[in-house]
């Protein structure tokens, strides 16, 4: 159901039916996929779908918390690589406002969270070095190295965190989900969104007509939210019917 599976299967279609001599049908759906994927590649789609969930909720505006919990984002270990680029780009966007809002709050935790995968170090643990090599206590660091999706982070943080204050930090793409999967464990997070990939309102340019990866990239995490937000609801909305009884 993602925009570069859903064109390649397209395209052995409409290759299926050139081989059956289709010509007409095979035309059409190579013309779609061309379409399609011009469509997912240009900044004002990318927007229109990406912009409402990134700004679904507002920035974090210094509300008095006392933990920052810090969602995964991808790192790699490799000793050519220094410090701050051991984490990706998504996971120190994340890292630098989580440390904003640490700094903000004196006397609060930061919480760290993710699994090793196929590295040797566990995301949470990534995130703490290079927390530690910014200025931040190791004291103040918590980890949940063993969660493996945004779902297990927030079951992993269920029981420090209930009754009290925490800001939410995570991409802002990511907010939404990440909110309703907090809230489903009897959370109350505040958001503190990081990693804006759009920028919002802005000019329309010829340039934006012209597709580019990075832009069909965009689209493509963003119907991925869109499809993990729907998946999360409807677990909910089953979980829930069947306590009841349903």
């Amino acid at each position: 159901m993602m925009p570069l599976p859903f064109s390649l299967l397209v395209l052995l279609i409409a290759l299926a039916f050139l081989w059956l001599g289709r010509r007409r049908i095979a035309s059409s759906l190579i013309v779609f996929n061309v379409l399609f994927l011009y469509a997912l590649s240009i900044s004002p789609v990318s927007d229109h779908i990406a912009g409402p969930l990134e700004f679904h909720h507002p920035k974090y505006a210094g509300q008095v918390v006392e933990n920052v919990v810090v969602l995964g984002g991808g790192h790699a270990s490799d000793e050519r690589i220094p410090l701050v680029g051991l984490l990706s780009r998504t996971s120190l966007a994340r890292l630098m406002q989580g440390i904003s809002v640490y700094k903000q709050n004196p006397g609060s935790k930061l919480l760290f969270s993710g699994y090793a995968g196929r590295d040797s170090l566990s995301h949470a643990q990534a995130m703490a070095t290079v927390a530690q090599g910014l200025g931040v206590r190791s004291s103040d660091i918590l980890l949940a190295p063993q969660a493996k999706d945004t779902a297990e982070e927030a079951r992993a943080w269920h029981s420090r965190l209930h009754g009290q204050s925490f800001a939410l930090v995570t991409s802002a793409l990511h907010m939404p989900r990440a909110m309703h999967l907090f809230q489903q464990q009897g959370l109350n997070p505040i958001a503190a969104p990081a990693n804006f990939e759009t920028a919002g309102s802005k000019p329309t340019y010829w340039r934006d007509w012209l597709p580019k990866a990075h832009v069909l990239e965009l689209t493509s995490a963003a119907w991925h939210e869109v499809l993990g937000l729907t998946w999360a609801r409807l677990n909910q909305f089953w979980n829930d019917g069947v306590s009841d009884g349903l």
